[in-house]
């Protein structure tokens, strides 16, 4: 390599401090002032780190070595950091303002060096946040396969929305190359509604001189997706009238309990829930209720919670509004004077509410869910911040009032009359069936009913005799009634409505031919009981 000779082949090596160019023309020749000059070095590789360098320095001197020209202050462009390769960050759960762990993976363009020379520096997008407790933490580095060194622990500070990885010390002085992969927990996401997570920076580091660290190579990762997160916990019960559970058509106290993840704030949180068609909210205003189990009551006034450890309610003084099945709750405000206490709802903080004023379903069943939404309002409207879809209990059938149920023929396989009555738990639409489930019934041709294949159930004759009476007008008097139908089923006798019965109206059923059985059901010869039903078809 002699640059004086022209001689560029097999030019690799580290420059020295100076390199030196020497005229080379005939005797006495000289280079004339005002002259040009170009030199060019082939195949140089910058240092290995990014930002400014030190000035060039370039002179001319007499062959006796005395200066003629100099300029000791050419400056250079800065380096920019070169490229990571394959970047990739991936989070354990992209649910907002939850706490996640993070796995980032890249090649290295220039080697990181160890021994406290090297760092990793990851830029956080904008309200992300690292939780670190000021300890080493376990970032389960690795190495390419073909590097020896490869450390356990790595030392993490969190600076200001950066998390910085420093290489341990060790003997010596390794460098690490090829593909890198760690993991590092307690990241919590951005808080907010679903998004995008904005930028993140993926940089190495080296320390080029003491005190001053210099980017090696940078990486810009596009967005990550951020979901609507959920509450921490949420739960809803039901109950009808002092029973712990719903009943069809029945008035019902709806308690829900959240544990809140996004902390609610008094200026604009809300509570949104959202029915399934299992519940039917009341729409007359003022109707619905929500009262919220509180801790300690304020002395400025019922029902205001003291914003002290004790009260750990937010929504004590609640305003409702109800849209179709649709409830909204929001802090009511007091005055100018005395706003809302507490201001804030925090995180894990448990929120437990009764909603009065509502009825379950007419039929019994799956209730369905309830969707509940967190809310705030931003410069674009209402957004929603947690977000939990809650199943409800089974809805039961509602209990009529059975007043009346007597057998015409006490005798073992006597037939005769069997009266039934009661009175309705809930109004009965038109065309509703009445089913009363005998513990065994069957229906069968004449010269099937023998004592022996019905010895141990009820059982009625298949013939046009079967007779229906009733004290309703609403219900036929014979099958021949074209106004309504009577058929049986397996262990059922079904009998339709013709017109509609209001809540608690009487209903009074006398059925005949029907046949005891002739093996007694139970202990004590009992026959079983009757179940009355009511469905709509």
């Amino acid at each position: 390599c002699n640059a004086s000779l022209n001689v560029t082949a097999n030019c690799y090596a580290l420059i020295p401090g100076s390199h030196s160019w020497q005229n080379t023309s005939a005797d006495s020749m000289l280079i004339p002032g005002g002259s040009t000059l170009q030199l060019s070095l082939e195949g140089i590789r910058n240092p290995r780190y990014s930002g400014a360098l030190a000035p060039f320095q370039v002179l001319t001197r007499l062959p006796s070595g005395e200066g003629v020209d100099g300029d000791a202050r050419l400056l250079s462009l800065p380096l920019l950091p070169a490229s990571l390769l394959g970047t990739s960050i991936v989070l354990s759960s992209y649910e907002a303002f939850k706490l996640v762990s993070m796995q980032t993976n890249f090649s290295l363009s220039n080697p990181l060096p160890t021994n406290g020379m090297g760092r990793i520096r990851i830029t956080l997008p904008p309200q992300y946040a690292f939780q670190f407790a000021g300890i080493q933490t376990d970032a389960g580095f690795s190495a390419a396969p073909n590097v020896s060194y490869s450390p356990d622990t790595m030392l993490a500070d969190d600076m200001g929305g950066q998390i910085t990885l420093t290489t341990p010390g060790q003997r010596g002085m390794a460098l690490l190359d090829g593909l890198l992969s760690f993991t590092l927990s307690q990241i919590q996401v951005r808080p907010g509604d679903a998004g995008d997570s904005g930028l993140w920076i993926v940089e190495t580091l080296t320390q080029a001189w003491p005190g001053e660290w210099r980017v090696l190579d940078r990486t810009v990762v596009p967005n990550l997706p951020v979901q609507t997160s959920s509450f921490l916990a949420a739960s809803v019960s039901l109950s009808s009238g002092g029973e712990p559970l719903a009943r069809a058509g029945q008035a019902v106290l709806i308690t829900v309990q959240l544990t809140i993840n996004q902390p609610i704030y008094s200026q604009s949180g809300r509570l949104v829930l959202a029915f399934d068609d299992g519940i039917a909210l009341e729409q007359t205003p003022d109707a619905v209720r929500a009262e919220f189990l509180c801790g300690q009551q304020s002395a400025l006034g019922v029902g205001r919670c003291e914003e002290n450890a004790n009260s750990t309610c937010f929504f004590y003084e609640a305003g409702v509004a109800v849209e179709g099945n649709t409830l909204t709750i929001t802090q009511r405000s007091w005055s100018l004077l005395f706003p809302s206490i507490p201001t804030v709802a925090p995180s894990m903080s448990v929120q437990t509410f009764t909603l009065l004023g509502n009825l379950a379903r007419a039929t019994a069943g799956p209730a369905g869910n309830v969707v509940i939404d967190s809310e705030g309002v931003e410069d674009d409207g209402p957004v929603v911040y947690d977000r939990s879809i809650v199943p409800m209990p089974f809805i039961f059938p509602c209990e009529h009032a059975l007043s009346k149920f007597e057998f015409e023929s006490q005798a073992a396989g006597g037939q005769g009359r069997i009266t039934v009555e009661f009175r309705t738990c809930q109004s009965l639409p038109r065309d509703s069936v009445i089913a009363l489930q005998f513990p065994s019934f069957r229906t069968c041709a004449s010269n099937m009913c023998s004592s022996f294949s019905d010895a141990a159930g009820f059982s009625v004759p298949f013939t046009s005799t079967l007779l229906v009476n009733s004290t309703l007008t609403a219900l036929a008097t014979s099958e021949a009634d074209s106004s309504v139908r009577i058929w049986t089923a397996p262990n059922e006798l079904y009998v339709q409505t013709a017109e509609a019965v209001p809540a608690g109206g009487l209903v009074s059923l006398n059925v005949y031919g029907v046949r005891n059985p002739i093996v007694a059901i139970g202990a004590a010869g009992a026959a079983g009981s009757l179940a009355v039903q009511t469905r709509a078809m």
